[in-house]
């Protein structure tokens, strides 16, 4: 359904977006080879928060649906691009500590594993 959509993205998905630009983008320097990397995740991520607000003020189902996919597909992309390039990057910046950057985020998706 899509209330059911909507507060997974709003428990789940915004969460990851949030812990993402608060502890792990700021690692990266901007004048960096990562910068450009940094740049585009934060472009999907305003992309990924469009798309679901579409799913909740569009009037019809269809248009729900295609954004509701939209959104999946980004987030997919997206979570891939974090693991196989963003974190392996961080992990070769000097003086940064990933473990640090990781346990925050975690912290503040609600994560106490």
């Amino acid at each position: 359904s899509t209330k059911g959509f909507l507060n997974f993205c709003r428990a789940e998905i915004l969460p990851h977006t949030l812990a993402e630009e608060q502890f792990l983008y700021p690692l990266v320097p901007s004048d960096g080879r990562g910068a450009l990397l940094v740049s585009a995740m934060r472009d999907e991520h305003r992309r990924i928060v469009d798309l679901i607000t579409q799913v909740d003020v569009v009037r019809r189902p269809a248009d729900a649906g295609a954004a509701a996919y939209g959104a999946a597909v980004l987030f997919a992309a997206h979570a891939y691009k974090g693991d196989a390039l963003l974190l392996p990057h961080i992990m070769t910046i000097p003086g940064v500590s990933l473990a640090d950057a990781v346990e925050g985020r975690l912290a503040l998706i609600g994560y106490d594993g």
